[in-house]
Formats: C-alpha cells, sequence, structure tokens
C-alpha cells in the first residue's frame, strides 16, 4: 500500500516534468489557477490507472511495473557511475562506498530480479517491452525535435572559410595559449594540407542558463584572431568556433563529436591548482578519454624551431610522437627541422638491452621514414633526468604517452609529466584516441583520474 501510494502521487509529478521538458504535450505542464496543481496530468494519471486496473489482469499489471522499476534502479546505478567519472568534482553529500563495487552487484542484481520475473508473467515482459519501445519511438520520432528547438543555442560564433578533411582542433583560453597552440596546430595542419579549428568555450555558471551566458561573452573573439594570425604563417584556414556550455571539457568534447578532428591540441601551463589532478580539471577528463588523438602542450616561451627531440620507448604512442615531429620539422618556415630520435639505456648497458633499444627505435620508425630523422642513444640511471639533460640540446620535445593497461587508471603517466613539468623547452605530449572498450570500461567501471596529494602543485 506504501509504494502503490508514493507511486500514484509520483506519477502525475513525473508526468508533469516531462510536459515541462517537452518530452510530453505542454498540455501536461499545465498548472491550475486556483490550486496550483498540474490539473491534466493529474487527471491523466489517474485515469490511465483506473483503466489498466479495471482491464488488465492485476498480477500482471504489478509484474510489469516491477520489470519497470527494476530497469528504471539499473539505470540510475549505471548514471551514478558514468557521473562519477564525467563529474568527478561535484560536491556531493554522500558519495557510495566501495566504487564500483556496489553499483556492479546492484546492476547484476536488478538485472537477475527482472529476468526471473519473466518466468511469473511473460506477459508482464511484453507489456513492458512494448511500452519501452512506443516511448523510445514517441520521443524520437517527435518529442526530441521539439526539445531541440526548446533548447536554447550553445554555439554564438562559427565561421568556415573551407571545409577540410584533416583537421586540428585547438581550445584556446588565453593570449598566450592562443598564439603557442595557434602555431603548433597550423604546423601540424599544414603537413596534411588541412585546416585548425580555434576554439573558446565561454563556461556559464551553474546558477544562469546557456542563453544568459552571452554576458560573459568578452575577450574570445581575440584568442581566436590570434590564432587565425599564427595559421596565416603556414597558409592553413581557419574554422572558428566560441560556444557556451556548464563545462569546458564537455564543450570540447561536444566540438570533438561534431567535427570529428583528427588531433586535438591541449595547452597546459605546467601547474594545476585542482586537487588530485595531472593537469587540470580542463584537459584530466578529455586526456582520460579522449575522442581523438591529442596531444597536450606544455608550453613555454616559443623559440625559432630547428632542432626537435623525440624520446621514445616503445609502443603506438611512441609512432604517433615521431610522425607527429616528422610533420612539424616538413613544414617549418624558420628553416630546415632536424628531428632526433632519443632511446636512454641501462647505465654500462649489456648487449642485449642495447639490441632491445635498437629494436625500439626500428619500431618507432616504421611508417615514418624521412629524411630530418636521426638517431640518438643516451645511457643513464634516472629515465628522467637523462631525457632532461640531453632537451638542454634542443628548441621542442615531442614525447609519446606511456602506454598503460585497461584496468589501470592513469592519464599519460608519472614521467611523461614529470619531464613536461620540468624541461626548460615546449613539451608536447601525444596519446591516441581511446579504443572503444577502453571508453566503456572508464566511463563506468573505474574511478575518475586521480593524482596522489603529495605530488599535486
Amino acid at each position: 500500500m506504501s509504494a502503490l501510494n508514493a507511486t500514484t502521487y509520483s506519477s502525475s509529478r513525473v508526468s508533469f516534468a516531462m510536459g515541462r521538458d517537452h518530452n510530453l504535450p505542454a498540455l501536461f505542464s499545465e498548472i491550475h489557477q486556483v490550486n496550483h496543481t498540474p490539473q491534466y496530468a493529474v487527471l491523466f494519471s489517474g485515469m490511465l490507472m483506473l483503466v489498466i486496473g479495471w482491464i488488465l489482469p492485476l498480477e500482471d499489471v504489478a509484474a510489469a511495473a516491477d520489470i519497470m522499476f527494476l530497469l528504471l534502479f539499473l539505470q540510475v546505478n549505471v548514471a551514478v557511475m558514468i557521473l562519477r567519472h564525467k563529474a568527478p568534482d561535484l560536491d556531493r553529500g554522500f558519495c557510495i562506498p566501495w566504487f564500483p563495487v556496489l553499483p556492479i552487484i546492484a546492476i547484476v542484481t536488478n538485472s537477475l530480479l527482472a529476468l526471473s520475473l519473466f518466468t511469473f508473467s511473460p506477459v508482464a515482459w511484453y507489456f513492458a517491452l512494448g511500452w519501452i519501445v512506443v516511448g523510445l519511438l514517441a520521443y524520437y520520432a517527435y518529442f526530441s525535435r521539439i526539445e531541440a528547438m526548446e533548447k536554447p543555442k550553445e554555439i554564438l560564433m562559427e565561421e568556415v572559410l573551407v571545409s577540410r578533411k584533416y583537421s586540428v582542433l585547438v581550445p584556446v583560453a588565453s593570449m598566450e595559449e592562443a598564439s603557442i597552440l595557434g602555431r603548433i596546430g597550423a604546423l601540424i595542419a599544414s603537413s596534411e594540407e588541412g585546416e585548425v579549428i580555434a576554439l573558446h568555450v565561454v563556461k556559464v555558471p551553474f546558477q544562469l542558463s546557456l542563453g544568459e551566458g552571452r554576458l560573459f561573452l568578452k575577450e574570445g573573439r581575440n584568442y581566436l584572431e590570434k590564432v587565425i594570425e599564427k595559421a596565416k604563417l603556414q597558409n592553413v584556414p581557419v574554422h572558428t568556433i566560441i560556444r557556451l556550455g556548464g563545462s569546458v571539457p564537455e564543450g570540447i568534447v561536444k566540438t570533438a563529436d561534431e567535427n570529428l578532428p583528427n588531433l586535438i591540441v591541449l595547452g597546459w601551463p605546467g601547474y594545476t591548482h585542482t586537487a588530485g589532478r595531472f593537469f587540470g580539471s580542463v584537459i584530466d577528463p578529455i586526456v582520460d578519454n579522449p575522442p581523438a588523438d591529442v596531444a597536450v602542450v606544455r608550453y613555454r616561451e616559443m623559440k625559432k624551431v630547428h632542432k626537435i627531440l623525440v624520446p621514445v620507448a616503445g609502443g603506438p604512442n611512441s609512432r604517433r610522437a615521431v610522425k607527429l615531429a616528422i610533420s612539424m620539422a616538413h613544414n617549418g618556415t624558420e628553416g630546415p627541422i632536424k628531428v632526433t630520435l632519443l632511446h636512454v639505456l641501462p647505465l654500462n648497458a649489456s648487449r642485449r638491452d642495447q639490441v632491445r633499444g635498437s629494436q625500439i627505435v626500428e619500431e618507432a620508425l616504421v611508417g615514418n621514414d624521412s629524411d630530418v630523422i636521426e638517431t640518438r642513444f643516451a645511457e643513464g640511471t634516472n629515465l628522467v633526468e637523462s631525457i632532461l639533460e640531453e632537451s638542454k640540446k634542443y628548441d621542442l620535445m615531442v614525447l609519446g604517452a606511456t602506454e598503460e593497461p585497461l584496468f589501470k587508471n592513469l592519464i599519460i603517466g608519472s614521467t611523461p609529466e614529470q619531464i613536461a613539468r620540468r624541461a626548460d623547452i615546449t613539451v608536447v605530449m601525444v596519446k591516441r584516441r581511446s579504443r572503444r572498450l577502453h571508453n566503456l570500461v572508464r566511463q563506468t567501471v573505474l574511478e575518475p583520474t586521480r593524482k596522489d596529494e603529495e605530488e599535486t602543485v
């Protein structure tokens, strides 16, 4: 009786909310002038329950309702897991302990309970599935269009000169970023006869609607103009976008989903004020599950680039770093550029270590042959210190992300991060886009990436 009472009251509130959000006809959101209640939502919900209770077998109706509730609870647990990943910094009154064990147990339990009801009432499952199909058809055929029409436009400004098959997405939030990232993005795009997509996301405070966020648009256009200025030096077209959003990383990911760039170039000043983060609250969510290949640029004052250092340690990210360095070398406007592949061997390296090092360098060169490449081997007791010492002779460093196992929840790895943080030159860290299995696991099972407190700056 308690559950029935709560369900009766909540059904009208749910249909009222759906009417307000344009997922049901607007009639459901109308309020009675005197009683201030959603009169049509109450009347329709009551009539629907009366008809169903009068015509259909109560056992089947109850079983169908149970199935719907169990599927709802299952979705709540999935949503909790996704939100823990997508919005790790929310101020939560309560966090589920032993995450993600409890949500997974709940999902499995709800699934088994729902499936077990098929033995009690197969008809209930047919009704539940039919109801879900009707709802999906109604939403995607009609209500989703109404919902989209009512939403405020997120994109404030978009200018497209030409459309190219290859594109580099460059999100910028300062003039320094725009200058350095615009130059690097243009170098990379030029090698592929592509374009630069210059993006500025205006973060709207959660207290305001997106429509009101237009008030916060100030210097965004100036950032994009700086990117255009740098791209002109490489004769690269620029596609400019200014968009509104409650979350900057979400705005970047949406732009990536809409424009399908081949590479995203992100700027990192070398520190973060966000506790528990490697690169900060903007970069970490993107690099953790990159929708495209990602280059994180730890920017310093940009020198004229004549020599590029590429430390290689094996794996596809090393090959991606070598390819990127070659692209930049072939399109430099400041004279010839040499790319040096560096592999650090242990001190007093054995013959086996030397052979293995040669194999790693050869693997990095697969598909990356170029006359601008030279190779170098160095010995040292500390990998980071050895690379930093070598980097003093170069103008730019490009390195690949550490390859991590699926269930090891790291962003790029401590070694590249340490090198980028301490190097005196600009460092570009490269990571390939996530595979689908990685995406699925990281968005549900894994905790959002965190850094140990003692490592936080």
